[in-house]
């Protein structure tokens, strides 16, 4: 029979797991809230600036997700950013067999109809060699490197095309189905 020293020991260390396992799902709890707590307002953020970038995009051209999302803005300047979406299968479809024609239709913003949200008519790349200097296109907020890279490299060359607004540009791959705005004011 077991003695009674042995069994407070054993029902001891039972407890002490207990309670350390009671911490543990506490803290993952907390943890939890806390992760929960910092999620809920990115996440909200991040949809907002995909609704913001994609009221600006011309109704006809449809996206179905973000590739990446980047603003800056601060005290003294109104702010920049770029945002690079997935294109639908019926956009690249209609480019395809409309080029320069479908797109010269899609000059007007989706969401607003003040004239700073009007785009010139469209033109077949390569860009201006201006935009395709050094962080010249992407001010302050920068893709990542393989996707700047890919962008940069389809800006150079013919099959892309792209548009400007007011303080902003707009440029769209067929090839790798992206469409990219940028702007800065």
């Amino acid at each position: 029979m077991p003695s009674f020293g042995l069994i407070i020991g054993v029902v001891g260390l039972l407890g002490l797991l207990y309670l350390i396992f009671a911490i543990v799902l506490l803290l993952k709890r907390k943890f939890i809230f806390l992760l929960v707590f910092l999620l809920i307002p990115f996440i909200s953020y991040k949809t907002f600036q995909y609704y913001w970038f994609a009221k600006i995009l011309p109704a006809q051209i449809e996206v179905t997700y973000p590739l990446s999302l980047g603003t800056e803005s601060g005290l003294i300047r109104e702010g920049c950013g770029v945002a690079v979406f997935k294109v639908s299968k019926t956009t690249l479809l209609e480019i395809q067999n409309g080029g320069l024609a479908f797109l010269n239709k899609a000059t007007k913003s989706r969401g607003y109809s003040k004239p700073y949200y009007q785009f010139e008519q469209w033109q077949e790349s390569p860009v201006p060699p201006n935009w395709v200097r050094q962080g010249a296109w992407f001010m302050c907020s920068e893709p990542s490197t393989i996707l700047t890279e890919e962008i940069i490299k389809a800006a150079k060359e013919s099959g892309s095309y792209y548009t400007t607004k007011p303080e902003g540009q707009l440029f769209i791959i067929p090839s790798l189905g992206y469409v990219v705005l940028s702007y800065n004011g």
